[in-house]
């Protein structure tokens, strides 16, 4: 079960929302297809800006503690939610963290894929597949463009997993594809 939902169903929402991000932001798009910035800083930029996981399941403190940052006290056997979406988001680190800039130059700080010892052992074939898959995409569809305002989006409903429930766009095939 873990390796559908983390194989599958995050890199489902990486895609989308990676065409996402690049459908609603054409100045960013044409960074990427002009091959000015590479594709991979955009995904980093989309998996900063709005990752397939938000949040990890729950945790349970071992012991008593408080915790430093924000001086919240945990008692020992309490669920701890722990919200990674959050750090792709923290002005201390990006300006400007809702905005979608490819040449940001903290895009790959982000727990997209985790930190240390509990870091996804899939990141990399992710990666690929969501390079892959885009890539592909902007080739086949290079003037496609959302049939709705980005605002007009649902998450699916979920708080584990981020991703949009559908992307409905207004398909542009490339020349070479018509006369085919």
């Amino acid at each position: 079960m873990l390796i559908m939902i983390a194989g599958t169903e995050t890199t489902v929402h990486a895609i989308g929302t990676l065409l996402v991000h690049l459908m609603a932001h054409p100045l960013q798009r044409a960074l990427i297809t002009e091959r000015t910035v590479p594709l991979e800083d955009a995904l980093e930029e989309s998996l900063r800006l709005q990752p397939p996981v938000s949040s990890v399941p729950l945790r349970f403190a071992v012991r008593d503690f408080t915790d430093p940052g924000t001086g919240e006290a945990f008692t020992r056997g309490e669920t701890i939610g722990i919200h990674t979406a959050a750090t792709g988001l923290d002005p201390q680190v990006h300006d400007d963290p809702q905005a979608f800039d490819v040449r940001r130059p903290t895009l790959r700080r982000h727990l997209a894929f985790g930190n240390g010892p509990p870091f996804c052992p899939g990141a990399l074939l992710a990666r690929r597949e969501v390079l892959t898959a885009v890539a592909q995409w902007l080739t086949a569809f290079p003037a496609s463009r959302l049939a709705v305002e980005p605002g007009q989006l649902r998450l699916v409903p979920s708080f584990i997993s981020k991703g949009f429930r559908v992307n409905p766009v207004h398909l542009r095939f490339h020349a070479a594809w018509r006369a085919a």
